[in-house]
């Protein structure tokens, strides 16, 4: 009776875990798992942000709202940077009263969590904010605080919009929020259809505290989305302000490539903030911070020149998709999406497990064993999905499957007949 037990108990467990494995596989067929990494302020967050402005029916009167003592943060954030950064270069404000304001900004207004509804930004802080920015030394101050000192790059369009989210009815707008800055920590998962597909993705943090937090994480994603902001070649960490951003970023996609966690996951790499990149390689030269570069200030060129600094870290030999992207524009989000979907839509999966089969060298599936002969890539079309469900055209997959290796044997036959005729004569 106990063994009989014993066997019934067993046998309920195996069919538990079946029965818990062919879940997983449903999920992992059902969805694809996409992971944003990348370096601070390098627009990951806004991309996410474009993902359900685009997929998500956009942002809500109240979710505008949530978005409200943020951009006020921003604002006040922005200016005091500025004049930080005009102290440490002992820069001085050509109006003579903008030296006092100054000094305000810094050590006076230390705004609450959040204003009320009702409520505005102090008028006199206002006042201060915008003598300094229409101050004629503020232009110099800026584009070169920038490149030694942290300043965040969308600085100049809240200093330019002060009186504007300063009124007491003043609504984010979507603009407002897609230039807004708010450091992601830890781990953010939005969901959202991306046609016909359903995309689970993952936000994680790009300072350097939040990376130890992700790395080994998601060894499972299909797709990581890796985003570098083009215009950090000469701007430095907010963490250490001599550390250059562009070697930070290629510190961190060099880890990401070649991690063994992520040996089955195609690279999209977005090379974004391409319009600030193009307006600022005129005024420093790339060459000043990459000696080996030659292109001058030419965008193009020098885009090029990144990419391949990026492609030269993948010791893996993994596939990596590179894009030029502008976060901020909708219209150019839409296409990135696109782009993005092609690349998740199509994936190498085992014929046996459905699971994804490891890189081409390792000859087997990851899961299941599976000679890799047996291994195809799968378009997730309804087409694709019913004959993958229907017996026939497994059967006429594997007839395909079949013939191509016959066809290669036979040639491969044919080859050595004909090289030994060749030495025999």
């Amino acid at each position: 009776m106990l063994s009989i037990l014993g066997i019934c108990a067993s046998s309920e467990e195996r069919e538990r875990r079946q029965k818990s494995i062919q879940i997983d596989r449903e999920i992992e067929l059902a969805s694809q798992r996409n992971q944003q990494e990348w370096s601070g302020e390098s627009g990951k967050s806004t991309i996410v942000k474009q993902m359900k402005i685009i997929h998500q029916k956009g942002y809500s009167r109240d979710e505008l709202k949530a978005w409200r003592s943020i951009v006020h943060k921003n604002l006040i954030d922005s200016a005091k940077d500025l004049v930080i950064s005009a102290h440490k270069l002992n820069r001085k404000f050509t109006e003579i009263k903008n030296e006092e304001v100054s000094k305000k900004i810094v050590e006076d207004y230390i705004l609450p969590i959040e204003i009320p509804q009702g409520e505005g930004l102090p008028s006199d802080l206002i006042m201060a904010i915008n003598n300094i920015w229409q101050d004629e030394s503020t232009k110099e101050i800026l584009e070169q605080g920038s490149s030694q000192f942290y300043i965040m790059d969308s600085a100049s369009y809240f200093l330019n919009h002060a009186k504007r989210v300063s009124q007491p009815d003043y609504v984010p707008t979507v603009d407002d929020v897609l230039q807004a800055r708010l450091k992601t920590t830890g781990i953010t998962e939005t969901w959202f259809l991306m046609g016909k597909i359903n995309v689970h993705m993952f936000d994680v943090g790009g300072q350097r505290s939040e990376r130890k937090k992700w790395i080994h994480c998601f060894e499972s994603v299909t797709s990581i989305i890796f985003c570098v902001a083009l215009s950090e070649y000469d701007q430095v960490l907010q963490e250490e302000s001599k550390q250059n951003r562009m070697m930070e970023s290629l510190v961190l996609f060099e880890s990401v490539v070649n991690s063994r966690w992520f040996l089955r996951t195609s690279i999209i790499l977005f090379l974004n903030k391409i319009d600030l990149f193009v307006s600022k390689m005129n005024r420093v030269p790339l060459e000043r911070y990459f000696p080996d570069y030659s292109g001058g200030n030419d965008a193009s060129k020098g885009a090029k020149y990144l990419l391949w600094r990026f492609n030269q870290t993948n010791r893996m030999n993994l596939k990596i998709y590179p894009h030029l992207t502008q976060a901020t524009s909708t219209s150019n989000s839409k296409g990135t999406t696109s782009f993005g979907k092609r690349h998740t839509k199509t994936h190498t999966l085992c014929r046996r497990c459905g699971n994804r089969a490891l890189h081409k060298q390792k000859k087997t599936c990851a899961s299941c064993g599976y000679p890799s002969a047996k291994i195809r890539k799968y378009n997730w079309s309804e087409k694709a999905k019913r004959r993958k469900t229907t017996g026939t055209g497994r059967m006429s997959h594997l007839k395909l499957v079949h013939r191509r290796f016959l066809n290669g044997f036979r040639e491969g036959t044919q080859a050595v007949k004909q090289k030994k005729a060749e030495a025999s004569a």
